[in-house]
């Protein structure tokens, strides 16, 4: 085999490895994301620095905070190997209001992590289309 073809056969299973990897990238791309951007462990309540992403082309809604704009928010822990919601994770709706998240809009809140001694995720639910109720969750932030 010339060293022509050779080069040409590895070439083009190259560009079929990377085209099917970008593919796979933005296929599994989530819509809505959760970051955790920073975390501060000074006094009694650590607290974690996130924000919410829209990378959606539809408009999604969350129930917020109307004082803080804090979206409504749950804490899970690693139990065997899954993550469910923490016993003691209460959020209360008295000043509940919905607000609509645009595709590519962003909404920085800030979030208490209240329990130190484990791994914690946390959880962001909305709406798309006003019916669907999906969920972000953030990666594992590590006491």
């Amino acid at each position: 085999m010339h060293p022509t073809r050779r080069k040409l056969i590895w070439f083009v299973a190259a560009m079929v490895v990377v085209c099917g990897a970008i593919a796979c990238v933005l296929v599994l791309r989530p819509d809505v994301t959760l970051s955790v951007i920073s975390v501060q462990r000074g006094s009694d309540s650590p607290t974690a620095r996130c924000e919410i992403r829209n990378r959606g082309s539809r408009p999604i809604e969350l129930t917020i905070h109307s004082l803080g704009h804090t979206p409504f928010y749950s804490r899970l822990e690693r139990r065997g190997m899954s993550w469910r919601p923490v016993v003691w994770d209460m959020e209360c709706g008295i000043d509940a209001e919905t607000k609509l998240l645009a595709p590519g809009q962003a909404l920085p809140f800030t979030a208490s992590i209240i329990d130190t001694s484990q791994p914690i995720r946390l959880v962001v639910s909305y709406r798309l289309d006003g019916t669907n109720i999906l969920t972000a969750s953030s990666e594992t932030i590590v006491p």
